[in-house]
């Protein structure tokens, strides 16, 4: 199937914002390692949200940072079902780690103001992009001749 030249710049541009998500995911948790491994000090209540999480967690953390890159290739690839199904899978882990690292592991780090509003825009970001991959997927199956 063919896309215009609009159809074309919205899905560099839906990619390109996947690909920025996925890179700012990684940044955080290229941190969290540098933080853990001594070789950057941070403010105590920032230090204590990275050190007390379990090590295995940056794994996971890891594998979703990635998913979002991945599925921002694949939008520009022009494949919207692989792209959701991929950026979904990366979101349900970055939700499930979240949810595990705040209210299990960390009962007695502080909560941070500035976390909490960073995450809420991150969740409505990745939660809007979520709807627009569907949308798109929609889309691409009723152009389908029958």
């Amino acid at each position: 199937m063919r896309r215009s030249a609009t159809s074309l710049n919205l899905a560099r541009l839906l990619g390109g914002v996947m690909i920025v998500r996925s890179l700012y995911a990684l940044g955080l948790w290229g941190f969290a390692i540098a933080v853990r491994a001594g070789w950057l000090s941070t403010e105590p209540v920032l230090a204590a949200f990275f050190l007390n999480g379990v090590l295995l967690m940056l794994v996971p953390w890891l594998i979703y940072s990635l998913g979002y890159g991945v599925a921002g290739v694949l939008v520009w690839l022009n494949r919207p079902g692989a792209a959701l199904i991929c950026y979904g899978s990366a979101f349900a882990v970055d939700t499930v780690i979240w949810v595990a690292y705040v209210s299990l592991r960390l009962p007695d780090v502080p909560n941070m103001f500035w976390a909490a509003i960073v995450d809420l825009v991150t969740n409505l970001a990745d939660l809007t992009i979520l709807v627009i991959l569907a949308l798109l997927l929609v889309r691409r199956v009723q152009a389908r001749p029958a």
